[in-house]
């Protein structure tokens, strides 16, 4: 939705949040017309992917979302994730204040950048690129906190432990290389990557961490994504900056947010997706990645034209069982309902976490603890590592993703 959606500067002149605005006026909608339509307004599930599935899981903790749908299913992404909503030090208004100079806009005041800005197209706008914090991978605007009787009345951290939010069934899930496409167009990838680039990546990554604990987070992020036994290995390096940028942005938000969800009470199921065909050109070491989980939902038409291939008989089974689950799922609130089913999926829960590893039919199984230690070092020691070094008056605001000057 990017500028459209998202835009604000932190006043009444532009609010923002009007992407899910927009989405609970549709939401709306379904209640009122969709039994003409041969559906139930009392079994309205909502679902998306990446983005989507960040904006999806924030519609359950916004009150005017309440009573408008009754299960939620997110790939890929969560409330949680660093680009999901905009947290301090990082404001709007700074952001449509880049823009609206790019634009050749008056930038005096909120009302003449707002104005200015309805002067310009579509295309205009869309075309203008804007920095935005670095952790905001998937576009600059997004999601705004606008406080007590907002969309985002907090930041979703401090709503879930609160218990604020919609305890409908949720179905939350993500590849097994999620970020590894990230990678494919650096040269010499597919043996993996070296030391020195290793480095890089890292020092890089870190600078958006305050100067203080930032070389403190930068060790702890090494020493955790770094194979002792294969020190010097290129691939084992390439494949734990991919494991380490996926547990940034999805892994450990989307296992928080479940636990506080099963916590609380709600319904609770959770998959990592590994199933790769055969008949899939890319190479093995991306694994599967992106929304590969989302094509063996919709079929192979999903994916880009030049890297498109056919099903065979195996995927074709995965395909059946991806229908089964969010089809059973939306009708029901459980993936698989029938006791007697090939594949029994258990609900995630707090004392065990059972999850479910998706592969080929026969393969598909559960697991536990679904990166739990990974998720207490995003989670908890790299934002106790800010806590410490803050001042006592910055420590309501701590960016856990990031946020230095």
């Amino acid at each position: 939705m990017g500028v459209f959606g998202f835009l604000s500067t932190d006043d009444d002149e532009a609010l923002g949040n009007y992407g899910l605005l927009d989405q609970i006026e549709a939401l709306k909608w379904i209640q009122d017309n969709i039994k003409r339509f041969g559906g139930d307004p009392k079994h309205v599930t909502i679902m998306g992917t990446a983005a989507a599935a960040n904006l999806v899981s924030l519609h359950l903790i916004s009150p005017y979302s309440e009573g408008l749908f009754h299960g939620a299913i997110m790939s890929s992404g969560n409330m949680m994730s660093p680009s999901a909503v905009l947290l301090p030090p990082y404001k709007a208004v700074d952001i449509a204040t880049e823009l609206a100079e790019k634009l050749g806009c008056s930038t005096e005041s909120t009302k003449d950048i707002v104005s200015c800005l309805r002067e310009k197209t579509a295309d205009e706008l869309v075309a203008t690129k804007v920095t935005g914090p670095p952790m905001m991978a998937l576009g600059a605007f997004s999601p705004t906190i606008d406080g007590p009787g907002g969309v985002i009345a907090a930041s979703p951290r401090k709503m879930l432990e609160s218990n604020q939010f919609i305890k409908v069934p949720i179905m939350v899930g993500t590849t097994d290389k999620w970020s590894s496409s990230s990678l494919k167009d650096v040269k010499g990838i597919e043996f993996g990557l070296s030391s020195d680039m290793a480095e890089t990546f890292r020092k890089e990554f870190a600078a958006r961490y305050p100067e203080g604990p930032r070389s403190s987070i930068s060790d702890l992020i090494n020493f955790e994504y770094t194979d002792f036994d294969r020190l010097h290995d290129p691939a084992a390096i390439r494949d734990n900056i991919i494991r380490g940028t996926a547990d940034y942005y999805i892994n450990s938000g989307m296992v928080y947010q479940a636990a506080a969800h099963a916590a609380a009470g709600g319904h609770v199921w959770m998959y990592e997706f590994h199933h790769v065909s055969e008949n899939n050109p890319l190479p093995r070491w991306m694994g599967a990645h992106k929304a590969d989980d989302q094509v063996f939902l919709f079929g192979p038409k999903l994916i880009d034209a030049e890297d498109r291939y056919e099903f065979d008989e195996t995927d074709e089974g995965v395909h059946d069982m991806m229908v089964h689950f969010v089809s059973s799922f939306a009708r029901t609130g459980e993936p698989t309902p029938d006791q007697a089913a090939e594949v029994k999926w258990p609900q995630y829960q707090g004392d065990n976490q059972e999850y479910l590893e998706i592969r080929s039919v026969k393969k598909t199984d559960t697991d536990n603890f679904f990166k739990a230690k990974k998720t207490a070092l995003w989670t908890f020691y790299v934002p106790k590592l800010l806590y410490d070094a803050a001042e006592e008056g910055e420590r309501d605001h701590i960016n856990p993703f990031g946020g230095a000057p």
